[in-house]
């Protein structure tokens, strides 16, 4: 099986979700809001063996308090169900036009619901699927420090050398995604990524380009990733798979 641990599965077509079983692509389904996250428990029940569910808000949807509350409780009452919690972090792309104070509302309440997803991560034990960029890792480190994690992931994460060096060594893992194929400055940032932290993403449907993200992109980043390292294509996606299974902590 191969690992495709970062992916809005609900956004998927039948078609796209078919041909991810049909090459063995594991898909880590990351909720957006509550009716992303009732269709990705619908999934997992089609596709017991395919599906992995992160259940969270993402910090970029302005969510009520409610549905936040709706969406902890629901994440108590199927933890049956679940592999970890996402996509959660902090806010960030939605505040152009914002003022400088109002910017900083914004990540102290996005800060402080993080912790509360966090909070409920660390109680069960659960893989952290994160939304965080650039310096936004200086608020979230001291959190996931706070709680005792290490491990988390930092999805489709860019940032400075120092901002990597920090992530490498708390322990957490960051994930690639095929963004590499039509960006040269993230490549050369994903490039400082050592082999023993990186895991693979789509975040399909995400565009690349003028092509639709999908779970199966994930062969191609493994290509590109596989010719920079000057290692074999199949050794390359199974370190990535070995990284997930320690993320996900299987047999623990």
């Amino acid at each position: 099986m191969y690992w495709d641990i970062h992916c809005h599965a609900d956004r998927l077509t039948e078609d796209e979700m078919e041909e991810a079983v049909k090459r063995k692509v594991v898909v880590g389904a990351v909720a957006m809001d509550m009716e992303s996250a009732r269709k990705m428990l619908r999934l997992k029940e089609r596709y017991p063996e395919n599906i992995r569910v992160f259940l969270g808000i993402h910090p970029e949807v302005e969510g009520s308090q409610e549905e936040a509350e709706e969406m902890l409780n629901l994440i108590e009452k199927r933890r049956d169900l679940l592999d970890g919690i996402g996509e959660v972090g902090i806010p960030y792309f939605y505040m152009e036009g914002k003022s400088s104070e109002e910017r900083k509302a914004i990540k102290k309440r996005g800060a402080e619901l993080l912790e509360r997803f966090v909070e409920t991560a660390a109680r069960y034990d659960l893989p952290l699927n994160l939304h965080v960029v650039g310096d936004d890792v200086g608020i979230v480190l001291p959190i996931l420090e706070g709680y005792g994690i290490r491990g988390a992931l930092f999805h489709w994460y860019e940032g400075g050398d120092e901002h990597l060096k920090r992530l490498v060594d708390a322990g957490h893992f960051i994930s690639v995604s095929p963004e590499i194929v039509t960006n040269q400055h993230y490549f050369d940032f994903v490039k400082g990524i050592p082999l023993e932290r990186l895991l693979l993403e789509s975040d399909a449907p995400c565009p690349y380009g003028e092509e639709r993200g999908v779970p199966t992109m994930i062969f191609q980043v493994a290509e590109s990733l596989a010719e920079y390292h000057g290692i074999e294509v199949e050794k390359l996606l199974r370190i990535a798979g070995e990284n997930t299974l320690k993320y996900l902590r299987a047999g623990e």
